[in-house]
């Protein structure tokens, strides 16, 4: 199971969306509703805060085009339906205005810490469980 990060973009147009997948390496983008959904997994070898990087500025174009952003850190994959980063993610958008990025982190100290590496003066923080 790798870590990455969830990107829950709430109401970009579609064509922000596609213009996300391109830019995010190794992003799986997907629609959910009005909404678009992207797993950034880490690369081989690469240090979670590098994809945590990839990730904030993925969210920093959408957020530019008016999107509502929710970022969360963790497994991308779950046994079964149930991805707590996803439900996280999703619920971090539904407390973003539009234009702004929250990020939601669970109970891992080390999430946080790796988020707070990067350089992200303009990201909300909060704790979702």
């Amino acid at each position: 199971m790798n870590d990455g990060v969830m990107l829950w973009l709430g109401g970009p147009a579609p064509e922000v969306a596609a213009a996300l997948a391109q830019t995010l390496t190794g992003a799986t983008c997907w629609p959910v509703g009005a909404d678009t959904v992207c797993a950034v997994a880490s690369q081989t070898g690469e240090h979670l805060s590098a994809c945590v990087e990839r990730a904030v500025r993925g969210a920093q174009i959408a957020s530019r085009q008016g999107a509502a952003v929710g970022l969360a850190v963790g497994p991308l994959a779950t046994a079964g339906h149930a991805n707590p980063t996803r439900e996280r993610a999703r619920r971090a958008a539904a407390l973003a205005s539009a234009g702004e990025i929250i990020l939601a982190w669970g109970s891992q100290a080390y999430v946080r810490g790796t988020f707070e590496s990067v350089s992200t003066g303009f990201v909300r923080l909060i704790e979702l469980a």
